[in-house]
């Protein structure tokens, strides 16, 4: 490309392909301008899938330990780009498959001969399989992305991936439908059984939405009572079938404890989000939806 070709042309970039750190360069809008081999081996996205578009456009999507969206804000790139100050930081990028990759990454400003800023460079390794750390990176990606009581995924993760399917759908214009399930009487079932039973009644209920639900499915525990499930292209009238389907189902499981049996009882809701709809938006529509339940 012709943009590339001016701002890297004073660079001899070649032994950047003989990398094992994942390498590309961006201009001062954030346009990624070049990518390296090593770039396409820890992401899964090759050269030709990003050069010319922008890094932030729902690619890598970075995040850190709290599941905060670095692309939007607190971008380590975007800072650099900003003020030439050096950035290094740990955070975890999204892979072309879908899952978390945990990386370091290390921020330059790229300048031209005269010193004008021109864009910035990001170096990134891939954290996964190093023995130095690897332990505390992999603690780090469960505590932000997984509920630490039933081991489904947590509200950071759903907020992240219903981030991606939100623009789908406007680049489609295929709605998705949102399930809202609730336990309703958890305060019975600890009363009675004790907290340890109520986190069973969590799991078995993920466990039934997992086994009711298909590979594209996003579905998670969305707060302390609430699973959320989010099912692409859908319509209205369907959509009531699958509410219905996952709240009887759950309900046909009981929580037995020394001799004593509680039914789960669960309150459900659910809507289909329209191409209109922004993000932001969605998320209201969800807390309203969640207080009728």
């Amino acid at each position: 490309m012709e943009q590339e070709s001016n701002v890297l042309s004073e660079y001899n970039i070649s032994f950047l392909e003989h990398l094992d750190e994942g390498v590309y360069f961006v201009d001062r809008n954030r346009q990624i301008l070049y990518w390296n081999q090593a770039a396409e081996k820890i992401t899964g996205y090759l050269k030709d899938e990003v050069v010319g578009i922008c890094c932030w456009d729902n690619l890598l999507m970075h995040v850190d330990a709290d599941g905060k969206n670095l692309c939007k804000f607190g971008c380590p790139v975007s800072a650099t780009v900003n003020d030439k100050q050096v950035r290094s930081a740990n955070v975890f990028l999204h892979h072309k498959e879908g899952h978390r990759v945990p990386i370091s990454v290390r921020v330059l400003p790229l300048e031209d001969w005269e010193g004008k800023l021109v864009g910035a460079i990001e170096i990134f390794t891939d954290e996964t399989n190093k023995a130095s750390g690897s332990d505390k990176m992999r603690e780090l990606a469960k505590l932000a992305f997984v509920d630490e009581e039933t081991g489904f995924s947590n509200q950071n993760y759903l907020k992240m991936k219903l981030n991606a399917l939100h623009h789908e759908m406007q680049n489609t214009h295929m709605p998705y439908g949102v399930v809202l399930l609730k336990i309703t009487n958890n305060k019975q079932i600890v009363t009675a059984l004790g907290q340890a039973a109520y986190i069973r009644a969590l799991k078995m209920a993920g466990k039934t939405i997992a086994s009711l639900s298909k590979p594209d499915y996003l579905f998670g525990r969305w707060d302390e009572l609430v699973f959320a499930v989010f099912i692409p292209n859908i319509r209205e009238n369907i959509l009531n079938i699958h509410q219905s389907k996952y709240k009887n189902v759950i309900e046909k499981s009981a929580i037995i404890e020394n001799g004593s049996m509680i039914e789960v009882k669960i309150s459900a809701v659910s809507f289909v989000a329209q191409p209109n709809d922004d993000l932001p938006a969605m998320m209201n529509r969800i807390k309203e939806y969640i207080v009728r339940i």
